[in-house]
């Protein structure tokens, strides 16, 4: 266990306007076709230096690899070569970096990514001890260049849908002939589904464990980036009628992204916390909105359970909230947990690479730790990792709140949000309600690497995260005690109505579930 509380932080995205650019980059808006300049700044040689480097690191050291071919029938590591002459024979400095980028989304996770000169910056300052080395000052500069790069060929779609209950279901829409509400089924004659494995690199996938199939959560469709087609598509109205129309791709400025994106970023909220009394004396809300210790947040947290002490029950929600430090989770903790020894363990497993051994030992120093496989492990993985035993301490108050908690979780809880819900359960501090998290959310700080010519920074997960029964997180998250979504019909309902902001209405399926089961 760790004696200093700041060893144990795991510092991820952070930010309102990082989160905004990951739902607008990821997924979301798709790229324009590739501009060959005169001549690229990397030559051939250099590129494929630079892509052997980078599918080597990833096949050494990646953690995921056998749990992403099990559920999404990818297997990375056999197309290695075929992934690094693609990066290799890129025309221009664009088009390298589009398909770095592509080989990282298909790792199909969310802390797998290149990152931007705000994340570089946010990391080398914030984590010093474990990324010593990684960063130089080409680094930094060339990340500008390559922001630059990115926004060059972005483009932006005039409809955005969402997933829900296994259907695309369209958000927000400039477009005259596609409505909030409609579900696209179709995109040029291909089901959506089979359309989305056959773009698989243009997306971060993620996996739906209740229906059983791949899914993009906030979905813009799109083509090969040597083209600029609008697309023809096949929708659902919310009536049930089935028709053709046309999505039409445009060029990428702000006041158009922000029409598209509007409601979804008010839907996130703008602050850190939330708080409401749902009933005097009963039934207190918080909103965790992001794990970002801002404005206060951990002394807003400690208040809220002070003055709700008498309370009988208190929702927490953090539904949507996809993570930053392990610190706020801590101090949520510490709120509803007054067991004054609490001991979790957990197990990391980590590929036998060069790499992540100097990693290990910068993050744990001189700290000693247990060498201990966990048990129930299929051998494709006891076979390949090493594994560390990690007992941790649970935060404790002699004043923490004594009455009924209740989790709201969806699939969009990840990394410091789902270490919430991962301590939640295992140490049964609450009732969590909802859909099945996102996952990620036992490990470590991301592995961060540079590629030596492009000085492209890629980060991955460095550790497989095993609860104290054998599970691994990243494939089987957190499974909800009551499993409730937010329902198409619910959704339809508040579009009718005109209801901008569902939440806390009687359109929001998840929190009137958890209302049923508190009044039960």
């Amino acid at each position: 266990m760790r004696k200093k509380e700041k060893k144990r932080e795991k510092v991820l995205i952070i930010g309102l306007a990082l989160t905004l650019i990951c739902v607008i980059l990821v997924g979301t808006f798709m790229w324009k076709p590739i501009m060959l300049s005169p001549k690229g700044e990397l030559s051939y040689k250099e590129k494929k230096e630079d892509a052997k480097y980078l599918v080597n690191f990833l096949v050494e050291n990646y953690p995921f690899f056998e749990i992403k071919k099990d559920t999404m029938g990818y297997d990375f590591v056999k197309h290695k070569d075929e992934l690094i002459q693609r990066i290799a024979n890129s025309k221009n400095d664009e088009e390298f970096y589009l398909n770095i980028n592509r080989t990282m989304n298909l790792l199909s996770n969310d802390h797998s990514n290149i990152l931007n000169e705000y994340m570089l910056n946010f990391y080398e300052n914030a984590s010093k001890n474990s990324y010593q080395g990684i960063f130089d000052d080409k680094s930094l500069e060339k990340a500008s260049y390559w922001d630059k790069i990115e926004l060059n060929f972005i483009t932006v779609p005039d409809v955005l849908c969402q997933y829900m209950e296994g259907k695309y279901v369209v958000i927000s829409s400039l477009n005259t002939g596609i409505k909030k509400g409609d579900v696209i089924t179709q995109v040029e004659s291909l089901e959506l589904e089979e359309y989305i494995k056959q773009n698989r690199d243009k997306y971060i996938l993620k996996y739906d464990l209740h229906n059983k199939k791949c899914y993009v959560d906030k979905l813009f469709v799109e083509t090969d980036p040597s083209t600029n087609k609008n697309l023809k598509v096949r929708v659902l109205t919310k009536s049930g009628e089935a028709k053709e129309e046309t999505i039409n791709i445009g060029a990428y400025d702000e006041e158009r992204t922000m029409k598209l994106t509007r409601e979804l970023s008010e839907n996130l909220g703008n602050e850190v916390i939330n708080t409401k009394i749902i009933e005097e004396g009963n039934i207190a809300y918080i909103k965790i909105n992001h794990m970002i210790e801002e404005n206060n947040t951990i002394e807003k947290i400690d208040t809220f359970f002070k003055d709700m002490k008498s309370y009988k029950n208190i929702i927490i929600d953090i539904r949507g909230n996809d993570g930053g430090t392990e610190s706020v989770s801590r101090a949520i903790i510490r709120n509803i947990n007054s067991k004054e020894v609490s001991i979790l363990d957990e197990y990391h497993g980590y590929r036998k690479s060069e790499f992540m051994a100097d990693y290990l030992s910068k993050i744990y120093g001189n700290s000693t730790f247990s060498k201990e496989t966990p048990t129930n492990l299929k051998s494709q993985y006891t076979e390949k990792y090493s594994f560390i035993k990690d007992s941790y301490l649970l935060p404790y108050s002699k004043e923490a709140f004594r009455g009924n908690v209740y989790l709201l979780v969806d699939k969009n809880v990840f990394s410091a949000s789902e270490r919430l819900s991962v301590i939640v359960k295992s140490a049964n501090l609450g009732t969590i309600i909802g859909q099945t998290t996102g996952g990620d959310g036992i490990g470590r700080n991301p592995v961060i690497n540079t590629l030596p010519n492009s000085k492209i920074c890629v980060r991955i997960p460095g550790l497989l995260g095993i609860n104290k029964d054998g599970e691994i997180n990243e494939e089987l998250r957190t499974s909800p005690d009551f499993y409730t979504e937010q329902s198409y019909e619910d959704f339809k309902k508040a579009i009718k109505e005109n209801a901008k902001n569902i939440s806390l209405t009687e359109y929001d399926t998840i929190f009137n579930e958890c209302m049923k089961i508190i009044k039960k």
